[in-house]
């Protein structure tokens, strides 16, 4: 009874205390998860920052007054007003592919000449093209821009591949469309200024936010960017070697699902979220966390969601370890508490067991039972003292019958 009375109080304890740090436990498990939809929405605001600068690049560059004197237009070459002022654009802000200026018809104006970095590149045969059928174009005179209550004037597009960027740079041509009127001093619009964005930009700040939290770690951890559509703009996934670079049949043109991005189906339903899903390319479970841009500083963005995914293992690496930590002490605990448990129920119940073999004893006569003497101050020592005038009393009395 004390053996079990005991291991009774010591599972009590053990009941009462394991569900709070499992409970613990599961709220540090949710605040991990909860931090990856902040990387995500990080990425989201960094990304919509900088577009945003690029929206009002495009309207700056059109007030240019080389870009309203139609004496700067259709003739190409470095002493013209227009080509310098783009070449000074390319090597300032470093982001882009081309620029041009185009008129009403959609014939060339002017094309930059030269790279973001003052080299030298081939976009002659260009001003024999004509983009008067292009999206681009068309949004841009008929003022379809891509607008909020506070910001308005520029069409923004989905990236895309642009030949005439991929024939001058000899790459995929792979950027973000920006176009936006160009208005003379009397208000009447004469042309379209357009900016082929480098999405590189895009790319470096998935990068860097990648570089920060694997620093230090071995982890596989993805990042990835997708459209409205659920088509994929960037994946950047160590465990996968087809991300190591942008793949043209794959960026822009596959899925996510296609792609094995896990949650792909809740990521395109919903504003933000988590879940916890295989990976079949990593081969184990993966936190996925992701959200939906909503735009910065007035820009409105263009509906992608940022996606973050990593190994379950290690997000919950320091919660699974306490776990089994915790595991190994209730059942070290449990087997604690039996050893213990009986041996203070044997070493308890002993000398009561003594008194009782030697009250048998007396019940029958045996006078030569020998009893504990010992001056014990607790309950036992006084039952010992009575056993012993219990005895002497039982022996006085057969003397005295004898």
């Amino acid at each position: 009874k004390l053996t079990t009375a005991f291991m009774a109080f010591g599972m009590v304890s053990i009941v009462a205390i394991a569900p709070i740090a499992l409970k613990q436990m599961d709220e540090v498990d949710r605040m991990s998860t909860d931090s990856r939809v902040t990387i995500t929405k990080t990425f989201n605001e960094l990304i919509d920052r900088n577009l945003f600068e690029r929206y009002g690049h495009v309207q700056a560059f059109g007030t240019n007054t080389a870009a309203k004197d139609k004496s700067n237009w259709y003739t190409p070459g470095d002493d013209n007003k227009l080509i310098s002022a783009m070449g000074a654009y390319m090597t300032n802000y470093g982001l882009y592919k081309v620029m041009m200026v185009v008129d009403m018809d959609g014939r060339v104006a002017a094309v930059n000449s030269i790279n973001n970095k003052g080299v030298a590149v081939d976009t002659m045969p260009i001003y024999s093209l004509n983009f008067k059928d292009t999206d681009w174009f068309q949004k841009s005179v008929n003022k379809e821009f891509t607008t909020t209550d506070v910001l308005s004037g520029t069409v923004v597009l989905q990236p895309r591949y642009e030949k005439i960027v991929a024939d001058a740079y000899k790459e995929d041509g792979f950027t973000i469309p920006f176009a936006a009127p160009i208005y003379d001093t009397a208000g009447e619009m004469i042309g379209v200024w357009v900016n082929f964005a480098d999405f590189g930009l895009v790319e470096d700040i998935a990068k860097s936010i990648h570089a920060k939290e694997t620093y230090g770690k071995e982890i596989n951890f993805g990042i990835a960017l997708a459209d409205a559509e659920g088509k994929l703009l960037l994946n950047m996934d160590p465990a996968d070697p087809t991300t190591e670079k942008r793949d043209p049949a794959i960026i822009g043109v596959k899925t996510m699902s296609e792609q094995h991005i896990p949650a792909a189906t809740e990521i395109l339903g919903s504003e933000s979220g988590t879940k916890v899903e295989y990976h079949p390319i990593d081969k184990e479970d993966n936190v996925v966390a992701w959200s939906k841009s909503v735009g910065a500083m007035g820009y409105p963005g263009l509906g992608w969601s940022a996606v973050v995914h990593e190994g379950a293992s290690s997000v919950y690496a320091t919660t699974n370890n306490g776990r089994r930590i915790l595991t190994v002490t209730v059942i070290a605990c449990l087997v604690g508490l039996t050893i213990i448990g009986n041996m203070m129920g044997y070493f308890a119940s002993r000398p009561i067991r003594r008194i009782t073999a030697s009250m048998g004893k007396l019940a029958n006569y045996d006078h030569r039972v020998e009893l504990d003497t010992s001056k014990r101050s607790d309950e036992i020592g006084d039952l010992n003292k009575a056993m012993v005038t219990f005895r002497d009393m039982v022996v006085q009395s057969a003397d005295y019958k004898g």
